[in-house]
């Protein structure tokens, strides 16, 4: 008997073993951190992705050890991973990993428009920076009920997405996005110039388009209010403006090479052949831009030309004009 006893005491001994052992290694690792890093690191979760799908970048990333516990792990909390971009804090223990996915963790994306960007620019740095189609951002900046929701009186959003460097949760709609560079430019010439433009005789949709020619004429914020004088003193003298970058606005393949034929395309944008301003905004204008549409020098220029050194050649008269052509432009060619 006392045999049979040993016999089954060891018995029931290894079944409690065995029994108690993913007991062991569960409590193992629940209590000990996932990782070692040392620092915050991204873990960028796409939309449809499954725990599993999670478990194996979280792996690929040297997070954690296994698929199957950290997906267990998940299952047992009734835990879900929503999509985005995550800093996650180091040295977490499974639970926290899990808790973690959160959106006080969700990291930012950075969005950066430079100044004299067009709509296109734009939409392009969207795409890349934040996952909007470039199609969709500009088929909403380009709708003009939607431009009228946001308090723009214009066919669309060119030139009233403000450069500047902006921060968005990943996911953001395309909607969002655009309101955010709308609220922006409000921000900068909203109603505190709105006594100015009526001083001027002119509309915001004036004012903006105006800026956005200064803005891709010049890259000297000295140079902006004379390039706005100019523009101003054609306009009143019913001069054409002759503005090439309006001009290749217009274009629809422009390959880099402004050819004479081009200065001929009717096109609502060719400032040689239209006199006037062009529809509107050919860019989104900076604020050192805005201010020169709003206050011009008090010069008499017409005309100005390039030195090829980055600054203008500025004149009032058409022979002066010339004359700055020839030493600029013609006669350093020959």
């Amino acid at each position: 008997m006392g045999r049979l006893w040993r016999v089954l005491f060891l018995l029931v001994l290894a079944v409690l073993l065995v029994a108690s052992a993913p007991v062991i290694y569960f409590k193992n690792y629940f209590d000990n951190p996932t990782n070692m890093a040392s620092k915050p690191f991204l873990v960028r979760i796409e939309r449809g992705m499954s725990v599993r799908d999670v478990a194996r970048v979280l792996t690929s990333q040297g997070v954690i050890r296994s698929v199957f516990d950290f997906a267990l792990v998940c299952r047992l909390m009734d835990a879900s991973i929503p999509a985005g971009e995550y800093r996650i804090p180091p040295r977490l223990k499974p639970r926290e990993l899990i808790r973690a996915f959160c959106p006080r963790n969700i990291a930012l994306r950075r969005v950066t428009i430079p100044e004299g960007s067009t709509l296109k620019d734009i939409a392009a740095i969207v795409e890349s920076s934040l996952g909007i189609l470039e199609s969709d951002f500009l088929m909403i900046c380009n709708d003009e009920s939607f431009a009228a929701h946001l308090g723009i009186r214009a066919n669309g959003l060119e030139g009233y997405l403000y450069p500047e460097t902006y921060y968005f949760e990943p996911g953001t709609s395309a909607q969002k996005v655009a309101e955010r560079m709308v609220k922006e430019f409000e921000s900068v010439i909203g109603q505190s110039y709105q006594s100015r433009i009526a001083e001027l005789g002119s509309t915001l949709h004036e004012i903006v388009t105006i800026a956005s020619l200064v803005e891709k004429e010049t890259a000297l914020e000295r140079e902006r209010p004379l390039i706005a004088a100019v523009l101003y003193n054609r306009l009143r003298r019913n001069m054409p403006l002759q503005i090439d970058a309006s001009v290749i606005h217009g274009l629809r393949d422009f390959d880099g090479n402004l050819t004479r034929d081009d200065l001929k395309a009717d096109t609502p944008y060719n400032t040689y052949i239209r006199k006037g301003l062009p529809p509107g905004p050919i860019c989104s204008p900076s604020k050192a831009s805005l201010l020169a549409a709003l206050y011009p020098g008090d010069v008499g220029y017409l005309y100005f030309v390039s030195m090829n050194n980055g600054q203008h050649k500025f004149s009032a008269t058409i022979e002066e004009h010339n004359r700055a052509v020839w030493r600029y432009q013609k006669g350093r060619r020959r």
